[in-house]
C-alpha cells in the first residue's frame, strides 16, 4: 500500500457525490478503505463548507479522508449528536433535537408490533446499538457511525450517515453487496488486517467462490 502524499491544493468547491452505502460490518469498512487507497471512491481533501454539508450529508453518505492529507483532525458537520456509543468496531451517534425535550416527544415512532421478535431485535441492535429510545432523539433524524484506522503513521477516518428506517427497509446497499466494490475484500492489503487496528479484529478467509469473507467473533458481529 503506497502512502498517500499530502497535498496542499484544496478544491474551491466539492462537486463529487460521496459514496452512497450503509457500513453494516467491519468487512464493509475494509472494502471502503481499500477502495479509498485505490482512488475508486471520492476523497475528502478539506473540511466541508456549509452549502456542501447541506448538499451531501444525507442518509447513505459515506465520507473518507486521510487526516494528514485533508488537515482534518476532527470531523464536523453542524449537526447536534448524542454522546457516542461503542458498537463493535464503530462509534455510533444519533441526531438529537433540543425541541424534543421541551415537547416531551420521543423517538419511539420507529417501534413496530414486531419489535419483540428476535429477528427485529437483532436488526435493531445492528442499526441502533444502544441508542434506541430517548426523548432527546430527533424524530426521523440521522444516525452516524465512524471508524478510524492508523496505518504507517497515517490516520484514515470513515464516516457513514444513515436513517435507521432506510436500513431496516433495505433501501441502502452495503459495499459488500455492490458489484464494483465487493471483490476488493479478496485483495485487501495485509496492513488493513492487522489485529491491533480493531477492537474486535475481523477474521478473513476465502469463500467457495474465491472471494474473501469475514467471520467476526459471534458475540461482536460488527
Amino acid at each position: 500500500m503506497a502512502p498517500a502524499h499530502p497535498g496542499r491544493f484544496q478544491p474551491t468547491i466539492v462537486t463529487e457525490e460521496p459514496l452512497n452505502a450503509f457500513l453494516r460490518t467491519t468487512a464493509d469498512c475494509l472494502i471502503v478503505l481499500e477502495a479509498f487507497e485505490r482512488h475508486m471512491i471520492p476523497r475528502i481533501h478539506r473540511r466541508l463548507r456549509e452549502p456542501e454539508r447541506r448538499r451531501f450529508i444525507r442518509s447513505g453518505a459515506v465520507f473518507v479522508f486521510d487526516e494528514k492529507e485533508s488537515e482534518i483532525k476532527r470531523w464536523t458537520d453542524g449537526f447536534s449528536w448524542s454522546p457516542s456509543r461503542i458498537l463493535g468496531n464503530f462509534l455510533v451517534y444519533r441526531e438529537i433535537s433540543p425541541t424534543s425535550r421541551r415537547s416531551g416527544s420521543s423517538s419511539d415512532s420507529e417501534s413496530s408490533p414486531n419489535d419483540n421478535t428476535s429477528e427485529r431485535s437483532a436488526l435493531d441492535k445492528e442499526v441502533y446499538g444502544s441508542l434506541k429510545s430517548h426523548q432527546n432523539f430527533k424524530p426521523g433524524g440521522l444516525m452516524k457511525r465512524t471508524i478510524s484506522v492508523v496505518i504507517k503513521e497515517r490516520t484514515i477516518h470513515v464516516v457513514c450517515y444513515y436513517n435507521p428506517e432506510d436500513v431496516i427497509a433495505g433501501r441502502l446497499m452495503t459495499p459488500a453487496e455492490m458489484p464494483h466494490l465487493r471483490g476488493l475484500l479478496s485483495v485487501v492489503h495485509p496492513e488493513l488486517l492487522q489485529r491491533t487496528l480493531y477492537r474486535f479484529p475481523p477474521l478473513v478467509q476465502l469463500g467457495p467462490d474465491g472471494i474473501a469473507i469475514t467471520s467476526p467473533p459471534s458475540a461482536h458481529p460488527y
